[in-house]
């Protein structure tokens, strides 16, 4: 008897999005094919045992785990060394910088902490941050676009994703999304396409 292959490993946690997907279909055996949704279709010329993974039906994209907790020692740092510098050296400049970095982490690492999930997708529709730590739901229908936006700055290139509507735009970064844009696109897609939504999706622009 045959031994099956090991299970895939999981990523790390807060290392990439949280994927719901049904159960895969039994292997075909041999002279028999994956057909449509895994199902195995006799006579068929694919490899033996092939199935086709089932499409995703909920993903939710939360914001670099790895990263949240740089801020956080970052916000330890800029703190003790504002005490350092106001109390010990009575560098009242230097104290004040770094009083205003640990403040502006601190915001960071609050949104963060309190609105992790950044994007979540399933067939009825998108729920997506709205200003600091608020949450909007859109419906397929309101979505007009979704594409990865790459843009360069300062000799570097940057990957967004966006999710436009009607009246708003919505932009995620990898740091947002745990995992690069375009990976989260074709997620996105994969989830739309459940809905009975023709999905919008131009082709990457570069700018």
């Amino acid at each position: 008897m045959q031994e099956s292959p090991p299970p895939p490993r999981p990523a790390a946690p807060g290392t990439g999005p949280e994927v719901t997907r049904p159960p895969r279909p039994a292997a075909a055996g041999p002279g028999q094919a994956a057909g449509p949704g895994g199902a195995s279709e006799p006579g068929g010329a694919g490899e033996p045992g092939e199935v086709a993974e089932p499409l995703p039906t909920s993903a939710r994209w939360r914001v670099d785990g790895r990263l949240v907790g740089l801020k956080a020692t970052g916000l330890v740092i800029f703190v003790l060394a504002a005490l350092v510098l106001l109390l010990a050296s009575g560098d009242r400049l230097g104290g004040s910088l770094s009083v205003v970095a640990a403040v502006a982490l601190a915001g960071y690492l609050v949104r963060d902490v309190a609105a992790p999930v950044r994007l979540a997708a399933d067939p009825d529709g998108l729920t997506v941050v709205a200003g600091f730590i608020g949450r909007r739901r859109l419906a397929w229908s309101q979505v007009e676009q979704m594409r990865v936006e790459r843009r360069r700055h300062l000799g570097l290139r940057n990957e967004f994703l966006e999710i436009d509507t009607s009246d708003s735009l919505h932009l995620f970064s990898s740091y947002d999304l745990g995992e690069p844009p375009d990976q989260a696109l074709r997620t996105l897609l994969a989830i739309r396409q459940q809905s009975g939504v023709s999905p919008a999706a131009p082709p990457s622009s570069s700018g």
